[in-house]
């Protein structure tokens, strides 16, 4: 389960993208003077479990959480929440997980029923779920190709994709994934699609051959473990692994990097 800090969240993407430039700049993130800000609920954040923070085209932040969305302005939060009343005003569920923006024009959110889709323009949401061709309403992952394509994950359930006109068409050969508990997918190279699950290791799937590879996982692997949290590539296409033994790297050449718990602040994270 991605159980996360906010800060955690920024200070990871900002290690991501500055790691894969130190062979460019040669200088050390730790030579820059961060500085941290404290974002929770008592600076109305709807709730202090964060999932997936994502920033707009107009600049405004979107931070999903176990309780509802959140839109931050650099002064205040608009909390978006669960309304039973209406589909068009509201969530469909609170338990908020992956973001992706899709042309700039719509907000997709994956929730426990259904992925919810936001458009900037009107403000209004609409689901897509079980009624709509899902395998199922709990999605917990969502990745975007530059076709654009949507790729969704349901949680035990598969991975579907939707091409431009919204059709969903189930990827095949999924009984060959190493396991259909999901937890995370990132893109890589347009062509590879990265799966992680939540019991069983890492799976690299080819889109155009749709051939699906799992990768080994234990104490001698270049991945320790096989429950996987989080999946992202930076603007090299470096696959970086949250798991629950650190922090892995594949790089787009294939090398491998393991960052992991130090005593030392420096050489290190101060937990795996």
């Amino acid at each position: 389960m991605k159980i996360f800090n906010l800060i955690f969240i920024l200070f990871f993407s900002f290690v991501c993208d500055c790691y894969s430039q130190v062979e460019q700049t040669h200088k050390s993130i730790f030579d820059r003077n961060l500085q941290f800000h404290l974002i929770d609920d008592a600076s109305g954040l709807s709730n202090n479990f964060i999932n997936d923070i994502l920033q707009d085209s107009l600049g405004y932040i979107w931070v999903s959480t176990f309780d509802g969305l959140n839109r931050y302005d650099g002064t205040e939060f608009k909390k978006f929440k669960d309304h039973f009343d209406s589909e068009n005003s509201g969530l469909s569920n609170n338990f908020v997980k992956d973001l992706k923006l899709l042309n700039q024009s719509e907000l997709l959110i994956t929730t426990d029923n259904g992925l919810d889709i936001y458009n900037f323009k009107k403000e209004t949401f609409r689901v897509v779920n079980s009624k709509h061709g899902l395998m199922n309403n709990n999605v917990s992952a969502i990745e975007i190709t530059t076709a654009p394509k949507v790729i969704i994950a349901t949680y035990q359930g598969g991975i579907q994709i939707a091409d431009s006109n919204r059709v969903l068409e189930d990827l095949p050969h999924l009984e060959n994934l190493s396991s259909n508990e999901i937890s995370s997918m990132a893109i890589q190279h347009d062509s590879i699609l990265w799966v992680g699950t939540f019991n069983n290791g890492l799976n690299k799937i080819n889109l155009i051959t749709k051939k699906i590879t799992t990768v080994a996982y234990g104490p001698h692997s270049s991945l320790p473990t096989g429950i996987i949290n989080e999946l992202y590539t930076d603007g090299q296409n470096n696959l970086w692994i949250g798991s629950r033994k650190g922090l892995q790297l594949i790089t787009s050449k294939g090398d491998t990097l393991k960052l992991n718990k130090s005593h030392s602040p420096v050489s290190g994270l101060s937990d795996n």
